[in-house]
């Protein structure tokens, strides 16, 4: 067989791999955050929102947490997709993802040629290599299936466009052209501004011949001539996009609570880099849900780990960067590390840890791997005839474990049961996805596993409102009356993200136990927390014309008999006059209830509430935040603060 059929042939190969592992993605549904972001965000339902996605950073997501990222060709991207197939479609979404990952492919592998030029005269295979590593890593299709992780794909996509225009398109080098693709990746996310030190970096390994040494100062001088209108350029676009992402003052301080402190986020992350490349070697640990506890102190076993893994790592890099025939590797592993310097440094997240975060890290641990094997096969080719055929086979065995993993990867993010098992067993202790397998148990009847699933979930995160309103409903179904009430109790007071839920199953439990005028004011509470919510105004509407008005005036007229009424008498006194419209009245019962008790997160938000009633937004958002100071996570205060942040912006 002639050289370039072998080569034709190994191309195909490769991409016969890559097909069969993604030809059943496409119909996957939404997982973790993709509501957020995608089918629940009102943004992707027109395009006629494209002057608001650019300007309104309301539009990046339904949470105000996530408010912060400006993305606005990540968020159109979708708007584009939902407009193709008139409605949210999963399969127009994955389609459009896909062909954006494939194109990434065919870039990759003519940045590795350009790249393991420097290590042989015939570089297709180490390239090929490199690239099918990436392709079919298993932690890469985990990404792929995952839309939200669109964001990291295309980012890094225009990324590498920009390093492979400057490395062979000379036209584009002359006139500075190749900053389009990254300023155009720098809006689908801010990270993809890393290539700049990438490609810095390439510039003084390959270009300027020299690693680490003393040569390595001169060829940063000069090349920083060289590449000075992309430092200007990159500092300009990075400054946009760090202004666009600046939060309300507002908005900064309802997420302010969620952020550890820079030395926290600096102690946890060595832990959390040792943990990504680890699963770069051995992916059948991943889990997309998994989670990083921070870590608070430097004596903490798993810093020193991780300090002790980067600390050798730098070390690494420094000396496998004095010599050429081991350049490749320093550079796939200095990769790892600049790619990782946003999310994985000392700049604060509320999430520790996220394993799509590793996307565009992969690409340098696999020229890294590839440039490791072409250096084993080349040391050892000279002793025997026989170490390129068991090193072809090995790669082979490699690449082919590698694709069935993939492939697993992608049947697992077919199936919600599948997907919740495979994180359960890595972490038996994550308590939402307990919660989350009891509702898809109870669903299908299965009330004993549905049980057990709740209480666990319970056991593990006893503040968590999901498993107790699960259990209220199973309780209901079962006709244990006492344990529904206890259930539906805990979950309305724990005042957690499904707050409203809890309060219309609650009042629906309440009212077939003909119990009118406690559920009608917990439906009220649901309708101040989410107002779309038609479950809760369908119900209310029902029982306004199936049965007598509860009678207000004669428990408020109880509640202003006594002589010391008590804090939950004086809650209940201004929910009565909310929901009468009596909104000043409200107000001055809840600044009664907070002379009994100044931190009373439920007070600040009632009046916080009547505020809205009033349009005294500004008053409003000031009430409102002194009860997100009291309890950071009070889902139904979050809601109304952004209600009134909204309404004052209009």
């Amino acid at each position: 067989m002639s050289s370039k059929s072998l080569k034709i042939l190994s191309v195909l190969a490769a991409a016969l791999a890559l097909f069969f592992i993604y030809s059943h993605h496409f119909n996957n549904g939404y997982q973790n955050d993709d509501p957020l972001s995608i089918s629940d965000n009102p943004a992707v339902r027109s395009l006629k929102n494209i002057p608001a996605i650019f300007t309104d950073s309301r539009t990046q997501s339904t949470l105000p947490q996530f408010q912060v990222q400006y993305r606005p060709l990540f968020i159109l991207s979708f708007a584009i997709d939902y407009y193709i197939a008139n409605g949210n479609s999963p399969l127009v979404m994955h389609i459009h993802t896909f062909i954006g990952f494939v194109i990434l492919l065919l870039v990759c592998f003519f940045f590795n040629i350009k790249l393991f030029r420097h290590f042989t005269d015939t570089p297709f295979y180490p390239a090929l290599l490199a690239t099918s590593i990436f392709a079919l890593h298993p932690l890469t299709a985990d990404v792929v299936n995952y839309l939200t992780a669109r964001s990291n794909i295309f980012s890094t996509l225009y990324g590498m466009i920009f390093m492979v225009t400057w490395l062979y398109v000379p036209f584009f080098k002359k006139y500075h052209l190749y900053i389009i693709p990254l300023f155009i990746g720098c809006l689908f996310k801010v990270t993809a501004i890393m290539f700049v030190p990438l490609l810095w970096l390439f510039v003084i390994f390959f270009e300027y011949d020299t690693g680490l040494n003393m040569g390595a100062f001169k060829a940063l001088l000069s090349s920083f001539k060289k590449m000075i209108p992309t430092f200007i350029a990159s500092l300009l676009i990075f400054t946009l996009i760090i202004y666009k992402s600046i939060p309300t003052p507002e908005i900064a301080k309802i997420i302010e609570h969620a952020h550890p402190s820079v030395r926290t986020t600096f102690l946890t992350q060595s832990h959390v880099i040792l943990r990504y490349f680890l699963l770069f070697l051995m992916p059948e640990y991943i889990n997309p849900y998994g989670r990083q506890a921070f870590i608070t102190s430097f004596h903490d076993y798993h810093f020193l780990i991780g300090f002790l893994f980067v600390m050798t790592s730098f070390i690494a890099i420094y000396l496998l960067s004095l010599r050429k025939s081991t350049r490749i590797i320093s550079f796939g592993l200095a990769w790892f590390f600049i790619s990782l310097m946003p999310t994985s440094s000392v700049f604060p997240f509320p999430v520790s840890y996220a394993e799509y975060y590793t996307f565009s890290s992969l690409i340098g641990l696999s020229f890294a791997m590839s440039c490791a094997i072409m250096l084993i096969a080349k040391r050892f080719r000279q002793e025997s005839k026989l170490v390129l055929p068991v090193v072809i086979a090995g790669c082979l065995f490699f690449l082919s474990t590698f694709s069935y993993g993939a492939y697993q990867r992608v049947k697992i993010w077919e199936n919600d049961k599948a997907m919740m098992e495979d994180i359960l067993s890595k972490d038996p202790t994550d308590g939402y996805t307990l919660a989350n397998l009891g509702v898809y148990y109870m669903e299908r009847g299965k009330i004993d596993s549905a049980r057990d699933c709740f209480s666990k979930s319970q056991a593990f995160f006893p503040d968590y409102d999901l498993p107790y309103l699960n259990l209220g409903i199973l309780s209901t179904l079962v006709n244990d009356t006492a344990a529904a009430n206890v259930n539906f109790t805990k979950a309305v007071t724990l005042y957690g993200e499904h707050h409203h839920q809890a309060c219309y199953y609650y009042a629906d439990f309440l009212h077939t136990h003909h119990h009118d005028k406690e559920a009608i004011a917990l439906l009220s509470m649901s309708l101040q927390d989410d107002p779309s919510y038609t479950l809760a105004s369908d119900l209310l509407k029902n029982m306004n014309t199936t049965r007598p008005q509860p009678d207000s005036d004669t428990t408020e007229a109880a509640i202003l008999k006594k002589p010391n009424p008590s804090e939950s008498e004086y809650t209940t006194l201004s929910l009565l006059y909310f929901n009468k419209g009596e909104y000043e009245k409200s107000i001055d019962v809840c600044q009664k209830i907070l002379l009994i008790n100044p931190n009373s997160a439920l007070a600040w938000n009632n009046m916080c509430a009547a505020y809205n009633g009033l349009k005294q937004w500004d008053n409003a958002i000031k009430a409102g935040n002194k009860a997100l100071q009291i309890k950071p996570d009070f889902t139904l205060a979050k809601n109304n603060v952004n209600f009134a942040l909204a309404q004052k912006k209009k």
